[in-house]
């Protein structure tokens, strides 16, 4: 009497099968019903216009800095002598004043 009312339960697995085949099927159909005026309809597609209005040229590199001044110490390796050399001429130039002072050094000093 009340089985048109109520039926009699259907597995769960024919359940889930249903309900898989009925997802699929009506993805197939949306998916169709958006890709094929997409595909077909238009021949071309348009070109995308350039963004020419938010795009700036890249600013010129800023200028390198000043080289630095000039020392003495550059100055003198620059004109030839380095510091070393002048300071080594000094002190062999005090030796040799000191050895021709020196008693020992001169010829008349020798018995």
């Amino acid at each position: 009497m009340f089985e048109s009312v109520n039926p009699p339960r259907v597995s769960r697995r024919k359940q889930i099968i249903t309900v898989i085949g009925s997802t699929l099927a009506h993805a197939t159909i949306v998916g169709l019903v958006l890709l094929v005026p997409l595909l077909y309809l238009a021949e071309e597609l348009p070109t995308p216009p350039d963004m020419l209005a938010f795009v700036v040229a890249t600013p010129p590199p800023p200028p390198p800095p000043p080289p630095p001044p000039a020392t003495q110490r550059r100055a003198e390796c620059q004109n030839g002598q380095s510091s070393l050399s002048s300071r080594n001429s000094a002190k062999g130039a005090l030796k040799a004043a000191q050895l021709a002072e020196s008693p020992a050094a001169s010829p008349e000093a020798s018995p």
